[in-house]
């Protein structure tokens, strides 16, 4: 708060205080102590840089609490996706009336009601569940920019714009499931083709981060490849299963790699 005196021998002083920018707000203990306006306002000027160093401070706490954040929730969400999909999957063949195998069958199949009656309801919770900690582990992947590389930024916003489309549409496939064939098959292939686009960029974006491992981008593009591959081949069930197997096994290995960062 600035008192303003009627004094016209405070004014000039007061005003010198003022066009620096400084605070002014014991104006009274500068006068009544005949301090001279220069030691007053290097008074004032040294208490609003403490002012900024603190919010500087503030500021820098808030960044490291964010950064371990992210790299907490994409590590824990990566491994939860993976245990959540295994358990559900584990639960609803456990149920299926019908012999099963990774030759003769999708895994969609496990989500048939019409086959499935009593096990479907458990593996489609499971690939609703797993979509929505995937988008929580797609945004955690934040913690792998680069200030000062605008490419590797949009690398990385790619990623996660992809990853997120990407687990929706499988929440979409499970709420419609494969006796649903045609809006099944759409959402079914998106999916595929947003997380194998998501995996691609992923794999342009770490090759920034020279301490990645290698083993890990040829996994990523694998992955991908794996995708492009079965679309060519739709009729093998084995190839959906090794597809889905890569899929897991690059967000749970990327999931690690975050949290080490």
């Amino acid at each position: 708060m600035v008192k303003i005196y009627t004094k016209t021998r405070y004014l000039p002083w007061l005003n010198t205080c003022l066009s620096r920018g400084t605070r002014v707000n014991s104006i009274d203990k500068c006068t009544t102590r005949k301090i001279e306006s220069k030691i007053c306002c290097r008074f004032y000027s040294a208490e609003k840089v403490i002012g900024r160093e603190r919010l500087r401070t503030t500021r820098a706490v808030s960044k490291d609490e964010m950064t371990k954040i992210n790299r907490n929730s994409s590590f824990i969400t990566g491994i939860l996706a993976i245990l959540c999909y295994l358990a559900y999957t584990v639960l609803a063949y456990s149920r299926y009336p019908f012999s099963y195998s990774p030759t003769s069958n999708w895994l969609s199949d496990l989500g048939n009601p019409n086959n499935n009656p009593q096990g479907a309801i458990f593996y489609n919770i499971g690939i609703i569940s797993t979509a929505l900690l995937l988008i929580v582990f797609f945004m955690g992947l934040s913690l792998w920019k680069i200030e000062d590389n605008r490419v590797q930024i949009i690398m990385l916003r790619l990623v996660q714009a992809f990853g997120i489309l990407g687990a929706f549409c499988m929440m979409m496939s499970a709420i419609w499931p494969i006796n649903l064939y045609k809006i099944h098959s759409f959402w079914s292939s998106s999916l595929y083709v947003m997380l194998s686009t998501a995996f691609i960029f992923s794999v342009a974006m770490l090759r920034y981060h020279h301490k990645v491992p290698r083993w890990l981008l040829i996994l990523g593009v694998s992955t991908a490849l794996m995708v492009i591959l079965t679309s060519f081949f739709p009729d093998i069930y084995m190839l959906e299963w090794i597809t889905v197997f890569l899929f897991l096994s690059y967000i749970s290995v990327l999931g690690i790699e975050t949290k080490m960062v």
